[in-house]
């Protein structure tokens, strides 16, 4: 089976989609706008396509491309400009995966978008959600797309992302920490200040910030101005295959979002068995099963996070318990090899070509 997909090389998402895919000897050919720059290429096999000049000035060049390939099936990750692509393709079967803020965001934010966004699903024969949560985000504004909508969330390795064991602590330090980019939807500036208070509370706290964005100066500046400056750590981008190694650091993980439609980072740390405090909304309230394996605060509730933490900091078993809890939930919810399966079993179902099935270890 050949497939055509239409998304950023750049995603981690994509990566994972394709190399899994290719693992299943599903013939990926990526064609994006966004290369990985100086890194090696992440597909097994097919080819990438490198398109600089626009979405739109660039349409008719992709569907030439796709014709040329003829693939079994295009898949499109992303609503609006891979969408894009995909719709004016012409080509069926389309698939179209919606990852979040193209709905959330985008869509909603501009009417222009919206109509694009609009145009793309009604082309496609599939669409995928990433969660319950956002496929009711999808239906409020296009409520006549229901009948195409499959919800396929992404998975984790959860062979990759385990629970090391720890190396005792020279010092007993409380550690908390995120993996976020720096951007005013993800809520570090609550996260900053829920942690300034912590640490009148808890003295011997340290909290790690992985990612980097835009507000990054913004928010080095509230930490020195809170006082905390020497207790957080801005480490910038850090490579998944050092992420394990990262959530394995902590004693706890924060999801401090304004909005989030899936929330993969707190299922990596849940996976590493490291337990989770979350905003509730959107797609962390699905996670974490609305506080059956993690701790939950309301959006912008600095001293309910504070609460929170302070309820891991003081109690082991806690921890400990929410921890085995959330990588059960992972285990069982959201394994790579199952949610590859799960892309599979529907390829097979708009194509009549079934790939082999994986069996996962036990």
């Amino acid at each position: 089976m050949r497939i055509a997909i239409l998304a950023a090389e750049s995603s981690k998402h994509t990566q994972r989609w394709c190399a899994e895919l290719a693992n299943e000897d599903i013939d990926v050919r990526l064609i994006t706008a966004h290369p990985i720059p100086k890194e090696p290429r992440v597909l097994t096999r097919g080819e990438t396509l490198m398109i600089k000049l626009g979405f739109l000035l660039n349409a008719g060049r992709v569907r030439r491309q796709i014709e040329k390939l003829k693939p079994d099936i295009v898949h499109a990750f992303y609503a609006s400009g891979y969408g894009w692509w995909g719709a004016r393709s012409g080509y069926h079967p389309f698939i179209l995966s919606v990852w979040g803020s193209d709905i959330t965001v985008t869509a909603k934010d501009s009417s222009i978008a919206r109509k694009m966004t609009r145009y793309n699903l009604d082309k496609s024969d599939v669409i995928c959600s990433t969660s319950n949560y956002l496929k009711s985000e999808i239906l409020e504004l296009y409520p006549h797309v229901e009948e195409k909508i499959e919800v396929i969330p992404f998975g984790i390795d959860t062979h990759k992302f385990w629970a090391s064991s720890k190396p005792d602590k020279t010092e007993e330090k409380f550690v908390i920490g995120t993996a976020r980019g720096l951007e005013h939807v993800y809520g570090l500036d609550i996260l900053i200040r829920a942690f300034s208070k912590l640490q009148k509370r808890i003295p011997d706290s340290i909290l790690k910030i992985a990612g980097d964005g835009s507000l990054r100066k913004e928010l080095e500046s509230l930490a020195n101005s809170l006082g905390v400056v020497d207790a957080v750590e801005f480490l910038g981008y850090v490579a998944q295959d050092n992420m394990p190694a990262f959530l394995n650091s902590l004693d706890a993980f924060v999801m401090p979002s304004r909005e989030e439609s899936f929330g993969v980072a707190s299922l990596e740390a849940m996976a590493c068995r490291v337990p989770v405090i979350a905003s509730r909304v959107g797609g962390n309230k699905e996670i974490l099963g609305d506080g059956m394996c993690g701790v939950m605060f309301e959006s912008e509730d600095v001293d309910g996070l504070v609460d929170g933490l302070v309820s891991f900091a003081e109690n082991d078993s806690l921890r400990k318990q929410l921890g085995l809890a959330g990588r059960k939930r992972v285990v069982d919810n959201y394994d790579i090899m199952a949610t590859t399966q799960m892309m599979l079993d529907l390829y097979g179902r708009v194509t009549g070509v079934t790939n082999r099935q994986s069996t996962p270890e036990l």
